[in-house]
């Protein structure tokens, strides 16, 4: 049976090509099979996947490794179509947010070992003896968590601290993750990720892995990238890997080399501007234009709220401006009654779901101290006061003028809707801001040089 993307209709199983596309330039299809794979990365839906022939699934969700998931064969059908159709529920179960009582329980456990990874591995056969192996990395989830991951602007080895400990997780169970279906057909007893890292050292190696990411997910992709070549010293031509959303992840003076990713940001995202200061490997930029905004900014593309909160969001071009106004923010939310800090929570909530729980008042000052102790570790200063404070009565007037809800939700959709990925709801008329980039405007990608 044929498996198509979700997404992007393309045939997953028609995965020739991707054997033998080269790292440079960008191309159409690696594009809708890496959203396809990153998407697949976030939601564990592996059905289709598993339609075109792929199979030896392990998905990684923290600490856990669920494996098991493979194309169903005749003899043992049912139990098989059951571990199938199981394993990607209790996934999403381990990955959904908690209750404040578990999530603090669990930061405690990750203050100094953070394992909040998330992952997709499997692998296909080719006609001529050589697999294909799939790695997706998800981007950020729902929970406070992994959001602190992205949050730990520390550098380790010229990478962003954050990032490089998904990499050191992700790493650390290569020898885990197995495939005993490609074992079989190659005739071992046993097959591990560690020993097709280990097989992409030769010339004559069987695999390619084809890795993708968003969001979060596109920054290991990056630094998990760099680690294989430099460290790993696996051969560049068995690998590739698209980002879409990506963060940069390198200190300014980083040695940058030639790695065969391809990073894909649309010129609204402005988590694309975050992170450190270098991207890793080719980045493709879309020029967002009309076309896109209407198609992907739901029914808000034309609020003249939303073109203002469009247009403060792209004066902010580094994480220091980011953080600067995030700070800024929440000492104007602040001094705001309790009823419009509720409001306010209430959108900021489907960014960060486990703020639905908490005071609001008492959230908000938190989340001050946060940004603010964040932008002193970005940048080895405190922030200036009166430049804060002047930011900071400009949106508390803002607020006054036009309301705290109003306020906060065209700012919510003025940061989520040029990063989205896919949407998930079928019923919704919008395709995702990289969906769309992907489908329909990857012709107008323009190449540029961080």
């Amino acid at each position: 049976m044929t498996g198509f993307g979700q997404y992007t209709m393309i045939d997953l199983s028609n995965v020739r090509e991707l054997m033998d596309v080269k790292a440079t330039g960008y191309s159409r299809d690696a594009g809708r099979f890496a959203l396809e794979l990153a998407a697949t990365a976030k939601d564990y839906r592996v059905r289709n996947w598993l339609n075109a022939g792929w199979t030896d699934v392990t998905l990684q969700v923290d600490r856990r490794l669920l494996s098991g998931m493979s194309s169903v064969e005749k003899e043992r059908a049912l139990s098989q179509d059951l571990r199938n159709t199981l394993t990607p529920i209790v996934a999403r179960g381990y990955a959904a947010a908690y209750g404040p009582v578990y999530q603090a329980h669990w930061l405690l456990n990750q203050l100094e070992d953070k394992e909040t990874g998330k992952a997709i591995v499997m692998v296909r056969p080719i006609s001529d003896g050589r697999f294909l192996v799939a790695i997706g990395f998800a981007g950020t989830g729902a929970r406070l968590y992994d959001w602190l991951t992205n949050m730990q602007f520390e550098r380790r080895d010229g990478f962003h601290a954050g990032f490089q400990s998904l990499v050191d997780q992700f790493m650390s169970n290569a020898h885990k993750i197995s495939f005993p279906f490609a074992a079989e057909q190659l005739g071992r007893e046993n097959l591990t990720l560690r020993d097709i890292f280990d097989e992409m050292r030769s010339p004559d190696s069987r695999f390619r892995v084809f890795a993708a990411g968003h969001s979060q997910g596109a920054a290991v992709l990056q630094v998990w990238m760099h680690r294989m070549i430099h460290e790993e010293k696996a051969l560049p031509q068995y690998l590739l890997g698209y980002g879409f959303g990506t963060p940069s992840v390198a200190i300014s003076s980083f040695e940058a080399s030639v790695l065969p990713v391809t990073l894909v940001n649309n010129s609204d995202d402005v988590f694309s501007r975050m992170g450190l200061y270098k991207h890793l490997g080719d980045v493709y930029v879309y020029r967002a234009d009309n076309a896109l905004r209407e198609r992907c900014y739901e029914n808000v593309a034309e609020s003249d709220l939303f073109r203002s909160m469009m247009s403060i969001l792209s004066e902010i071009q580094t994480t220091a401006q980011g953080l600067f106004s995030a700070t800024a923010f929440m000492y104007a939310l602040s001094y705001i009654g309790e009823k419009e800090a509720h409001d306010v929570l209430s959108n900021l909530v489907r960014i960060m779901p486990y703020l639905g729980e908490a005071r609001s008042r008492t959230m908000i000052l938190l989340l001050r101290r946060f940004f603010r102790q964040n932008y002193i570790v970005a940048t080895g200063e405190e922030p200036n006061e009166d430049t804060l404070l002047a930011l900071a009565k400009s949106y508390f007037e803002a607020i006054r003028r036009l309301g705290a809800a109003p306020v906060s939700q065209a700012l919510f959709e003025a940061i989520m809707l040029p990063h989205h990925l896919v949407i998930r709801d079928k019923k919704s008329p919008c395709m995702s801001a990289y969906e769309f980039i992907t489908v329909r405007g990857y012709d107008k990608l323009v190449k540029t040089s961080v």
